[in-house]
Parts: structure tokens; C-alpha cells; sequence
């Protein structure tokens, strides 16, 4: 039996879906499927217990000292 499905839609920062785009591009998938294909990843790293840490101390974490680019930066919200 196959299962329903639902639409989702939501707003992205422009730097965030240009990235997203290009990687989509790149990796020759389109970028709902890398959405789709982030999302599964997310729910069995969550369900499985592999996530350790929440997205406030991912961020804190990569201001400490590690050299990012400003534009990587506007995509995650790092100052």
C-alpha cells in the first residue's frame, strides 16, 4: 500500500537556497529531492539518537575559531 503524501512549503535566506541550488546542481538531483533526501536524514539521525548536539551549539561551536567564509556564514546565522 502506498502512503499518502503531503506538500511542504516554506521561505528560505537567499544565500541558503542559492546554495542548495547549486549543490542540487551539482550532485544532479533536483532540489526538492536533496530536501526530501535532508529531511529522511534528519528524522532517522533524530529517531536513532545520533544527534548530539541542537543548532545553537552546532553555531557556537563553528564560531570557535574555525575559518569560515562570509557567505558561509549569512547561510548559517554565524556572525
Amino acid at each position: 500500500m502506498k502512503s499518502k503524501t503531503r506538500k511542504l512549503s516554506f521561505r528560505l535566506d537567499e544565500n541558503l537556497y542559492e546554495f542548495l541550488k547549486k549543490f542540487s546542481q551539482e550532485n544532479n538531483i533536483h532540489i526538492s529531492n536533496l530536501i526530501r533526501n535532508v529531511l529522511i536524514y534528519f528524522h532517522l539521525a533524530y529517531i536513532t539518537g545520533q544527534l548530539n548536539k541542537d543548532i545553537y551549539q552546532l553555531r557556537k561551536d563553528l564560531n570557535k575559531g574555525i575559518k569560515i567564509d562570509k557567505d558561509v556564514k549569512d547561510i548559517l546565522g554565524l556572525k
